[in-house]
């Protein structure tokens, strides 16, 4: 069975090389970028975060595994930064097995520009690609699960010359609620900008508030077409062009963006950009787009709305402080109640315990928790995992005491009150969760690896659960469970463990979703619940309890694939 799975994993990797991977080009031999990326050993990273290639440029990108993991590099299409390559790892995470087969790559390849085979260590391979004609920034990522976290960079597509022939500009100061009459000021400074790219840089060392200043500069228009402007200031701004006033947000106000669409001819036009600013943030950009032609910068700063696209919240991939130590967050986690708290633990292996109902909510395998939602902004709302494969074995309390074998298991404290809005007699009810007095959380304690151990008390039992990262048999992703029962049991006190959908295997692993379940130290009772079979474990004669939680498969990127 298992030399049928690599035949197959092996045809479904060609059958997508067949897509992706092309012959080298007729150029190949003489490109006009020849460059290479590679992966550092042992920290899981590409040694270049970004680099820079003309718009059309044909590129040579050598891909130098040195690292003893497989991976690959995957380039996209798409705009954005690395939210937005994350993104595309994690649809294709979330394919499970079936991502595997294809060696960690989307069954639809229509966003990819380039990208490499999934490479054994100390493996190299040769990318050949043209860039887009479009100036922006396009995402580079491995996609083995977790991998996208930590390895990631992006492209950028930059015109080569400035935009602007003898960009000169003058500094005045001054504190102006709207643009001033420059032509009634004395400038304290002037001069030549290098770059031949509009940037606030020129104002040097001076305290960067209360001044205005003035960019002149000619720009070689290459084509009769209708050009639309894009102009974003914090504070006030006007563009100019060729002596008429086209563009305008004055006054004091955060980043605002306008735009204007204008028929130009072919040849040199003059263009004057006036700038004020007062106290705060500070902030100037200018772009403009052509309908035959992608966007072109006339700035070193270009916002994402100059594209019309909302920028992504930014990416904060939560990591441990040193190898082989837990991470954890406390925050609001979906699938959770409000009092979550998130571990990742060494190896890509995770969870969130519930402090409410004093159990494991989720375990997950992969990349842990992105904190950009919660650390920036307002933070409003629940925050996914980052990884893949999520399991909820049995969301709810864990011990009930039965009072027959038929009782339906209470996975929350459920109650009502009557509530409607300025009405003095209220008739509608409302649900809500309510504290269960049978529990009472007691906290965690960390060990030298940061692992937690969480307690709680249930009646008169005192109990605590432990989780650690586990080597299954066959490069799975596992954990072991290991929960101590203190103090004296009621007769029917069940642990319920997971919520399974079929019998055990011949190792006496239960399976339940992605996961597959095995209880050491305790005979398991099973009985049908809707989705399953509850499995439960009498609590009355114990004193440990260790469940096995193994995922179903291998990650790609621990070892070749089939191995």
């Amino acid at each position: 069975m298992h030399a049928m799975n690599c035949v197959r994993i092996g045809i479904s990797i060609l059958c997508l090389i067949s897509v992706v991977f092309a012959e080298p080009p007729e150029w190949s031999a003489n490109p006009d970028v020849a460059m290479a990326i590679k992966t550092t050993e042992g920290t899981m990273r590409y040694n270049l975060a970004e680099f820079t290639v003309e718009p059309g440029a044909k590129v040579k990108l050598t891909l130098e595994n040195e690292d003893g993991l497989q991976h690959n590099l995957v380039l996209l299409k798409t705009e954005g930064g690395v939210a937005a390559g994350l993104a595309f790892a994690q649809e294709i995470w979330a394919g499970g097995e079936a991502a595997l087969a294809r060696g960690w790559m989307p069954a639809d390849t229509s966003n990819i520009l380039a990208a490499s085979r999934l490479l054994d260590p100390k493996a190299v391979e040769d990318l050949y690609f043209v860039a887009p004609e479009k100036p922006a920034d396009y995402p580079f990522v491995c996609t083995v699960p977790g991998h996208a976290t930590i390895m990631n960079g992006v492209m950028k597509v930059r015109q080569a010359k400035p935009a602007f022939s003898e960009l000169r500009y003058t500094l005045y100061e001054g504190a102006w609620t709207k643009l001033p009459d420059f032509a009634a000021l004395t400038p304290v400074a002037s001069g030549q900008v290098p770059e031949g790219l509009v940037s606030l840089d020129v104002i040097g060392k001076r305290k960067p508030d209360n001044f205005a200043l003035v960019f002149d500069g000619t720009w070689e228009v290459p084509e009769d077409d209708l050009y639309e402007f894009f102009l974003g200031s914090d504070d006030g701004s006007r563009l100019i062009i060729d002596g008429e006033g086209e563009l305008e947000s004055d006054g004091i106000h955060p980043l605002k963006t306008v735009s204007k669409k204008l028929k130009l001819s072919k040849g040199q036009h003059t263009i004057q950009l006036q700038y004020f600013e007062a106290t705060g943030g500070q902030e100037l950009a200018l772009a403009v787009k052509g309908k035959k032609r992608g966007l072109l910068s006339m700035s070193k700063e270009a916002p994402a709305s100059f594209a019309n696209q909302t920028p992504p919240p930014p990416v904060i991939a939560l990591r441990p402080e040193q190898p082989g130590e837990a991470v954890l967050y406390r925050n609001f986690i979906q699938g959770s109640s409000p009092r979550g708290i998130a571990v990742g633990y060494p190896g890509g292996v995770n969870l969130c315990w519930d402090a409410d109902v004093c159990n494991v909510a989720l375990l997950w395998r992969g990349a842990f928790m992105d904190a950009g939602r919660h650390w920036t902004g307002r933070g409003q709302g629940d925050q996914p995992p980052m990884g893949f494969d999520v399991a909820a074995p049995a969301k709810g309390y864990p011990i009930q005491v039965l009072s027959n074998p038929e009782e339906t298991w209470k996975s929350f404290s459920v109650g009502t009150i009557k509530s409607e809005k300025d009405v003095p007699d209220p008739q509608r009810e409302v649900s809500l969760k309510l504290p269960n007095p049978d529990y009472q959380f007691r906290g965690y304690r960390l060990d030298a690896k940061k692992f937690p151990t969480f307690s709680y008390r249930f009646r008169g039992l005192e109990v605590t659960d432990r989780f650690e990262p586990e080597a299954a048999s066959k490069g799975e992703d596992a954990f072991l469970r290991t929960l101590t029962f203190r103090g004296q049991a009621e007769p029917q006190t069940m642990q319920r463990i997971a919520i399974v959908q079929g019998a055990a295997d011949a190792g006496g692993f239960y399976p339940a979703g992605p996961i597959v379940v095995q209880i050491e130290g305790a005979a398991p009772q099973l009985r049908p619940v809707e989705g399953g079979q509850e499995l439960l474990v009498p609590v009355a004669s114990l004193q440990e309890l260790k469940v096995h939680y193994r995922w179903v498969a291998a990650i790609g990127g621990k070892a070749a694939v089939g191995q």
